[in-house]
């Protein structure tokens, strides 16, 4: 993405003054470290936001990167706009609380503001999201047990009636979700890392067809605006993505064009709009063919653009969907004016030109 920005003024052209891009080391320390190629390991950040490569390294030439602890003082003084890549409010809190603390009372242009991040935990999205019509929300803990006797006890404090989720916070893509049918299954505990962590309990909702099958499908947001990414269809009740064919994708799209001409989902979504004001983010909801909308999770840590399961030759069947997502994408986190979820500051009028 060749793009160089710059501000006419008395036909003088100079460069765009450079923002920040604002990351963080998780607070647990932890990273995962990844051969790549042969090449030297990479460190990978768990629950950061997820931009294309192109736009990744655009973004890197526009800005400054900071990076979260550093004993430097916080760079703020001339900074036209952030960027922030922290997605997580349980994976990333220290650095999160920092950028709010820093940008409070600012009129600072923020892509993904820390204060509304921090805000969607498992257990404080549901708050928001609740009482949308159409869609059920299950209630959701959390804790920070100690002993193996913490788990029964947080499901009496909470509530719940079995079945029940449980995971590890921070956790996507099913990593340490386990699913506690009855009281016979609190060993089940034993097989997931909960020593020292907060743990995440949730109701399960069963949402089955007609046909004995489960829905998941997400929603991409960018600057408020809704984007189908996928559906996916499973016998089992946990769901997850798996390889792609390109019958299976043509499926998919068939799914996700009767979604998209669902008026109770149209007004859901328009909802969730409204209610969760970040620029760019995901969220899940669970689907069965009587028009049931179960809320599973939203996050700014949704993998959104990334295209596993799906070879190159299978996704040319998503490019009406993957096209505008990624197109839109590259103009909103180019583009500080466009981040209308927040009142604009005093952004400098650009031009752009292409290299």
């Amino acid at each position: 993405m060749a793009i160089n920005p710059v501000i006419r003024a008395g036909g003088v052209q100079r460069q765009a003054p450079r923002g920040l891009f604002f990351c963080s080391v998780p607070d647990s320390g932890i990273v995962q470290i990844q051969p790549k190629n042969g090449q030297m390991p990479t460190a990978v950040f768990p629950n950061c936001v997820v931009l294309p490569p192109d736009l990744h390294v655009e973004l890197v030439r526009r800005s400054i990167t900071f990076w979260h602890p550093m004993k430097d003082i916080f760079p703020l003084k001339g900074i036209p706009w952030i960027v922030n890549a922290c997605a997580d409010a349980d994976e990333y809190r220290s650095g999160l609380e920092m950028l709010a603390k820093a940008t409070s009372g600012t009129r600072l242009p923020v892509f993904n503001r820390p204060e509304v991040v921090l805000e969607t935990g498992r257990d404080k999205i549901i708050d928001k999201v609740r009482g949308i019509d159409g869609l059920t929300v299950p209630h959701c803990l959390k804790f920070e047990p100690k002993l193996p006797k913490d788990f029964p006890e947080a499901f009496e404090r909470g509530g719940f009636t079995f079945p029940v989720l449980v995971r590890p916070t921070g956790s996507q893509t099913g990593r340490g979700l386990i699913k506690i049918d009855g009281p016979q299954d609190w060993d089940k505990i034993y097989t997931i890392d909960w020593a020292g962590r907060s743990l995440y309990m949730t109701q399960f909702v069963d949402r089955r067809d007609q046909h004995g099958t489960y829905t998941k499908f997400r929603v991409a947001f960018i600057n408020r605006k809704p984007y189908f990414k996928s559906a996916v269809t499973k016998n089992e009740p946990i769901v997850h993505g798996s390889m792609r064919t390109i019958e299976s994708a043509r499926l998919e799209m068939a799914k996700l064009d009767r979604l998209a001409e669902n008026e109770v989902l149209a007004r859901i979504i328009e909802k969730l709009a409204q209610q969760i004001r970040l620029n760019f983010w995901g969220v899940d909801l669970g689907w069965s063919a009587e028009g049931d909308f179960v809320f599973f999770e939203a996050t700014a840590a949704m993998s959104i653009t990334a295209t596993t399961h799906t070879p190159d030759d299978v996704m040319k069947e998503f490019r009406r969907i993957a096209g505008p997502i990624f197109e839109n994408l590259g103009k909103a986190v180019l583009t500080p004016s466009s981040w209308d979820c927040w009142p604009e500051a005093n952004v400098p009028k650009v031009s752009v030109k292409r290299a």
